[in-house]
């Protein structure tokens, strides 16, 4: 078969093949990029052209001027051939198989709206290369004049070079540098150090290896940034434990004016946990705990008994006081002496939000034996009077008869916990 060409490609993307029989119409839209080379298949033999990723064309044939649009792309490394066609291209087929198996699926498909039974036939023996246009001429046209990496109309731009001189690594970064994309990447970079807990050595080392790490200086000048904004929004009160506290005491009505807590608050109204007028429940929760084998620390957390439903998630619990020091009742006196005099004034008084509505704030306490024991200043589990909550003494352990139920509450150990037998 001797096919005549016509084309002036690229400078006119329109190819034409045709013979006695037959002619067909080539609109290159996209020669497509070629994988790596171990990953690259080809036509079959004897041509063996290869197959790029992202090949379109659209392909009229026929006396009837049929359009077909023909694609080409890998997926998972395989070929995916497909066929759109109909008034708008809707209608499509496609095949991992070869070119011929996909243009088999059209002509079953097209056969469906075809009545007359000669054009059914005569369209039934399409051939799948020509089809796509991977015959010999067809392609021979396109590779003359096709990037081997890179599609004529992409927009490739240079941004960085990387050179070795001496056993010294240079990279030369072009164009103009983009402070907010490396600004995000450097708070990207903080915040995976923390949470994976890379110590400032390890990161550094990290960096040696690989010189587009951004460098150990510039991740401590922005971790030293956070922080200053983070004080900003949450002001952090440093309490000298070894010496008794002095404290400007709440003299005024307290306001939320971050906007951060009023958004949260706005969205918890919203979801139907606040209520106004309704009392907001907060919990006070204290306990120490040790920081690897010699380092011990006191945390003092809040939660809103409101919302139940994310009582036990850790985002629902806020740091109120956090110090290294041992369970004792003197470091307890002095670095909590600003958060108990906020908490009197707030269970008395409440607060009111920006707008001025107003909250009832009432005040729960949980903790441990031992933690409860310390701020009430009782005495130890083994003295004689240990339990706050009964008058059992060392002595009636045994007695369950006589002491077997609870016979105080926490606003009567709140009131007269000094004058507790022996407690003291």
């Amino acid at each position: 078969m001797v096919w005549k060409e016509e084309s002036s490609y690229p400078e006119n993307p329109k190819i034409v093949l045709k013979d006695k029989h037959q002619t067909f119409k080539y609109l290159i839209i996209k020669e497509g990029v070629y994988p790596p080379k171990h990953k690259l298949k080809y036509t079959r033999r004897p041509a063996k052209y290869p197959i790029s990723h992202g090949y379109i064309v659209q392909t009229m044939y026929s006396k009837k001027n049929y359009i077909v649009e023909c694609s080409i792309d890998y997926i998972d490394d395989i070929p995916l051939y497909q066929i759109r066609f109909g008034k708008y291209f809707e209608k499509l087929v496609e095949s991992e198989k070869s070119t011929s198996h996909a243009a088999q699926l059209y002509c079953e498909a097209l056969t469906k709206d075809i009545k007359n039974d000669e054009q059914a036939k005569s369209t039934s023996r399409l051939s799948g290369p020509l089809l796509f246009g991977l015959g010999k001429r067809v392609l021979e046209f396109v590779e003359e004049e096709k990037e081997i990496f890179f599609h004529l109309n992409d927009n490739i731009i240079l941004k960085q070079a990387k050179f070795e001189v001496n056993g010294c690594t240079h990279i030369i970064n072009y164009g103009k540098i983009d402070k907010k994309s490396i600004e995000l990447q450097t708070q990207a970079i903080v915040k995976s150090i923390d949470r994976g807990r890379i110590s400032q050595d390890a990161y550094r080392s990290l960096a040696r290896l690989d010189e587009s790490l951004i460098r150990a200086g510039a991740i401590y000048d922005m971790r030293q940034e956070i922080t200053n904004r983070v004080n900003k929004i949450i002001p952090i009160s440093l309490v000298d434990i070894d010496q008794p506290a002095s404290f400007e005491p709440i003299t005024e009505e307290s306001n939320i004016t971050n906007p951060i807590t009023v958004s949260n608050v706005i969205a918890s109204i919203g979801k139907g946990v606040l209520k106004p007028r309704n009392t907001l429940h907060l919990r006070i929760s204290g306990d120490g705990r040790n920081v690897g084998k010699k380092v011990k620390h006191v945390m003092i957390t809040v939660a809103l008994l409101n919302n139940l439903d994310k009582l036990h998630k850790p985002e629902s619990h806020y740091s109120l006081v956090l110090f290294p020091s041992m369970e004792n009742y003197h470091s307890l006196q002095n670095a909590l002496a600003p958060l108990i005099s906020d908490l009197r004034f707030l269970n008395e008084c409440g607060f009111y939000e920006i707008g001025g509505r107003h909250w009832n704030v009432k005040l729960y306490f949980s903790s441990d034996w031992k933690f409860l024991a310390i701020c009430l200043g009782m005495n130890t589990a083994n003295s004689k009077y240990f339990c706050p909550w009964c008058s059992c003494n060392k002595e009636n352990l045994t007695n369950i008869v006589e002491y077997n139920t609870i016979s105080k509450d926490m606003q009567e150990i709140k009131e007269a916990y000094s004058s507790l037998n022996g407690h003291i």
